[in-house]
């Protein structure tokens, strides 16, 4: 899955004071982008991006605790689409199961509910491994939905059919959404139509237009009318920031080095690649991701 970037172009244009209609270093900016938010999965080991996928697990060992009944799991979950068990049963929701923590906006544990009758762990089952299918949205997003799916304030003019990677718009990308952020559109975007996801490549302010590649993040593409509204994808803000601000730090600094002499042989000696507010903005996910027993790299 291609990597989703965690700040936008025009964010990153900011950080460099870059103008409007100077578009020298956006192919550079693109790319640095696209580097620090994986860099940053790579981390964590886990994404700040909503994506659809089926996890499988055991239906033995590590991932159940049997005194709790309960699944951990080993990425974020933001919602549940189905569930299904070792024995191929369909798990409810609020019937059988409950997310854990309870009222959160993601979800780190299932917790089957004492009422249910049912259990995770199959210890006599003969085929125990991967038996476990939890489908859903996958990342990590305090306050998911409401605080990161905004309204565009734009809709599709002419509808946008399935094999269409060029979107118009009704209003265009330069104006400003509903959290009155302009331009609503930039390249690095996640946007949301419908069920479907769509990573925004380019825009055109003229011919009022998006170039965005369809079924994003494994969401399968789908024709939407006319009218259809589009929403926004907002990542972490503390994320967002450290990308921007890494990327233009990146950007600013290629090409730089400094020489240092050991023994009267000069070397090259590179800065390091990420700033110590980065890093701390960073932190706090970090020890996060460590207390909930994730994979912290």
């Amino acid at each position: 899955m291609e990597t989703i970037r965690y700040a936008t172009l025009a964010l990153a244009r900011e950080e460099v004071g870059a103008g409007p209609a100077d578009d020298s270093g956006d192919a550079h900016l693109l790319e640095a982008l696209r580097w620090v938010s994986g860099r940053i999965d790579r981390r964590f080991g886990f994404s700040f991006a909503p994506a659809y996928a089926t996890r499988h697990y055991d239906a033995q060992g590590d991932s159940i605790d049997e005194f709790e009944n309960t699944l951990d799991l080993d990425a974020p979950l933001l919602e549940v689409a189905s569930v299904t068990d070792n024995g191929g049963a369909t798990w409810t929701l609020d019937t059988h199961f409950r997310a854990a923590p309870h009222g959160q906006w993601h979800t780190w544990a299932l917790r089957a509910l004492p009422g249910s009758g049912l259990a995770w762990e199959a210890a006599w089952a003969d085929d125990w491994r991967e038996a476990i299918a939890v489908a859903g949205v996958w990342g990590y997003r305090r306050g998911y939905p409401e605080a990161s799916w905004v309204d565009s304030r734009d809709t599709l003019a002419g509808g946008g059919a399935v094999g269409s990677t060029t979107l118009t718009l009704a209003g265009g990308p330069a104006g400003a959404d509903a959290h009155g952020r302009a331009p609503r559109f930039s390249p690095g975007q996640l946007l949301r139509l419908g069920d479907e996801f769509c990573a925004v490549l380019a825009t055109d302010a003229e011919e009022q237009t998006l170039s965005v590649r369809r079924a994003a993040q494994g969401s399968t593409a789908a024709d939407h009318p006319d009218g259809t509204a589009l929403a926004v994808w907002y990542p972490e803000p503390d994320i967002e920031r450290a990308v921007a601000r890494w990327a233009a730090y990146l950007y600013k600094r290629r090409g730089m080095f400094e020489q240092t002499q050991f023994d009267g042989v000069a070397a090259v000696q590179f800065p390091p690649d990420a700033p110590q507010e980065i890093e701390r903005a960073l932190a706090a996910f970090a020890s996060e991701a460590r207390a909930l027993s994730l994979r912290a790299v």
